[in-house]
């Protein structure tokens, strides 16, 4: 069973890899890359166990709160009071460092399901 599902796997790691990377570059539209990384993790419940699901769907929210946290910042910034425009920014700086920190436990978090050397 594991071999079967081994490309699936293999599919969803990579739209979770190309998904973090454009986010941290922004190389693209949001709404775009938030719609192709919903479907290609569509299927992680029935590929792997739910704490790896429960994880993408962790990305999925956290990225989709960075974004809305950047435009916040960027359309409204310069109309909040200091200390308001200041907390905006370090939340924007912390979802950024999370989102690194993501991008650097990927291959870590996938690890036991990608690694064929037991079969």
């Amino acid at each position: 069973m594991r071999l079967e599902v081994y490309p699936k796997r293999v599919v969803v790691f990579r739209c979770t890899e190309e998904f973090l990377a454009r986010v941290w570059t922004g190389n693209g539209d949001v709404p775009t890359l938030l719609a192709a990384f919903y479907q290609g993790k569509r299927e992680a419940r029935f590929l792997f166990n739910k704490k790896l699901a429960d994880y993408l769907d962790s990305l999925y929210d956290g990225v989709s709160r960075h974004f809305n946290l950047e435009l916040k910042l960027e359309t409204e910034g310069d109309s909040l009071e200091f200390a308001e425009r200041r907390a905006l920014q370090n939340e924007v700086y912390a979802s950024r460092h999370w989102l690194g920190q993501q991008n650097m436990h990927l291959k870590e978090r996938f690890a036991g399901y990608l690694d064929l050397s037991n079969l």
